[in-house]
């Protein structure tokens, strides 16, 4: 009975980059190494003539002598232009664990999240369950935030959608940022200092946003006062 290892071939050869590459069994007999590396670039016909070979070894590191004696029977038989040998491989080392962080569970925007230079950033998706956003500055979600969601920022947050999770602006102690959302039922909003919760009153499906005024957080009707009338005018100069 014949053995596996003999049916299989000991060459292997595939296009790559401009060349040639060789993949070839380092326990093959030479006599097996020849004949299927004749067999291989008479297929090739006149794709062999001038190219370039690279020799790579199934397992370890090319041997030298082999790789050169395989090269010229290559150079003589079919007139390849160079050979070389693939470098070897050598595994990149294991990184080593996030360490945990005193501050509690380590963020985790969705895929959309993209920050700005300025510190602000911009989600174009959802914040589901359990993920948390944070912005140096403004933070503008186009999609909901769902319950157990968070988004954070030291300015103001705006979402162009429903905000059913948590909502956090002017962090630390920007008292004059808001938070804005097309739907604007969330668990629990804190501005500033300032913590509330408890809006099952939101008619919903309104845009509203909330403010601290008088020490304490108010909601207001985005089409009865809208907060950007406070912003100063552009100064043309």
């Amino acid at each position: 009975m014949a053995d596996i290892h003999d049916a299989r071939p000991p060459v292997k050869v595939a296009g790559v980059g401009g060349g040639i590459r060789v993949r070839f069994d380092p326990q093959a007999a030479r006599g097996a190494l020849r004949e299927a590396l004749d067999h291989a670039f008479q297929d090739l016909g006149r794709l062999a003539s001038g190219a370039k070979v690279l020799f790579e070894a199934e397992s370890g590191p090319p041997d030298p002598v082999l790789v050169r004696a395989m090269g010229e029977y290559l150079s003589a038989r079919h007139r390849i232009g160079s050979y070389s040998a693939a470098p070897e491989r050598r595994p990149e080392p294991p990184r080593p664990p996030p360490e945990p962080s005193p501050d509690g569970p380590a963020e985790c925007p969705p895929p959309g999240a993209a920050p700005r230079e300025d510190g602000s950033v911009v989600v174009g998706g959802r914040v589901r369950s359990g993920q948390r956003v944070v912005a140096r500055r403004h933070l503008v979600v186009f999609g909901d935030v769902n319950p157990g969601g968070e988004v954070m920022a030291g300015g103001d947050v705006i979402v162009l959608g429903s905000l059913r999770g948590t909502a956090l602006a002017g962090q630390p102690e920007n008292a004059r940022a808001i938070i804005f959302a097309l739907d604007f039922r969330p668990t629990q909003i804190q501005i500033g200092g300032h913590v509330a919760a408890g809006f099952g009153n939101s008619p919903g499906k309104v845009p509203e946003y909330a403010q601290v005024e008088n020490a304490g957080v108010v909601v207001e009707d985005y089409f009865k006062n809208h907060p950007f009338a406070r912003l100063p005018g552009i100064d043309h100069r």
